[in-house]
């Protein structure tokens, strides 16, 4: 089985609900809080973990309650947390989410995420050295994920899910194998109006065409649209009572790379990583609703 390292963001979400939202200076009585670990970074390595991947961490957390809360948690999922630097000088990111009627408010701190520098990639190099599949996101300070992807082009596989959006320039995505936004990124990506199978399909074109190897484009609900290598290619989604997407997107791309890992065709991972993300939406929360290699399993056995 092939190493995967995850590095990025590590976030405690603090959600609560009301029913309404509150007007400027006013306060209102929520329920139902809940302090749930998140962070892009931090569920894709969940996922990579819970779902049987040999994979490592490196990201940046406070020397709080909450930064052991996060490192604790991909313990649990079997995820090595050896290499999460625990800075006294800043606080662990939040997000601190209001829920109303379905829709949600977010205010996010980065914290710690903000400082993950280039230098504390070089003080934990052997990470990514002894890896072969490299996972990012863009949840981290941009400069370290160009970096990454500078010095390893070519060498490692290189997996990038381009969120929180930002314009990325060709000389960079040209040093990606695996690039997997969503329909709303890759427009955004390629100047190219994704509402439409054409569009999509001619996303999956330009991203092509500027060097990324294998384009990915997650379709919600709808499935993905990808590159194989060979030909443009669209993979219908599971239908599922779903009740929470949070975090579906980290878990297809965590169960994408564990499959890739252990020698899967590009198709079969993508399969088992829509079914993984499908089970994800069935249960509420991020790392709270991403099933174990066992669920995913049972759940082959069931369609």
């Amino acid at each position: 089985m092939k190493k995967i390292a995850v590095i990025g963001s590590l976030n405690m979400d603090l959600v609560i609900t009301t029913d309404r939202l509150p007007n400027m200076g006013e306060t209102i009585t929520g329920k139902n809080f809940s302090q749930i670990p998140g962070g892009k970074g931090a569920n894709q390595g969940v996922a990579c973990g819970r779902l049987g991947g040999n994979t490592r961490f490196l990201g940046k957390v406070g020397n709080d309650s909450y930064g052991n809360t996060l490192i604790e948690s991909l313990k649990n999922a079997g995820v090595d947390t050896n290499f999460i630097i625990q800075d006294s000088s800043e606080t662990t990111g939040i997000a601190m989410i209001t829920v109303c009627n379905g829709e949600n408010m977010i205010i996010l701190n980065p914290g710690a995420n903000g400082k993950v520098t280039c230098e504390d990639i070089e003080s934990n190099i052997d990470v990514l050295e002894e890896a072969d599949i490299l996972m990012m996101q863009l949840e981290i300070p941009f400069e370290t994920v160009e970096y990454i992807i500078n010095k390893y082009k070519g060498s490692k596989t290189i997996i990038l899910d381009p969120a929180p959006f930002i314009p990325l320039e060709k000389e960079l995505l040209k040093g990606i194998d695996y690039i997997t936004p969503n329909e709303y990124e890759a427009g955004l990506l390629c100047n190219i109006n994704t509402e439409t199978e054409k569009g999509i399909l001619e996303a999956l074109d330009a991203l092509k065409e500027i060097g990324v190897k294998y384009p990915i484009i997650t379709l919600g609900s709808k499935g993905i649209a990808f590159y194989n290598g060979t030909e443009n290619k669209i993979m219908p989604g599971f239908k599922v009572n779903a009740v929470d997407t949070t975090a579906a997107g980290d878990t297809f791309a965590g169960a994408f790379a564990v499959a890739m890992s252990k020698g899967e065709t590009m198709e079969n991972a993508l399969l088992f990583a829509q079914k993984a993300a499908a089970i994800a939406t069935t249960k509420f929360g991020a790392q709270s609703s991403i099933p174990s290699f066992e669920e995913v399993e049972k759940y082959l056995l069931q369609i």
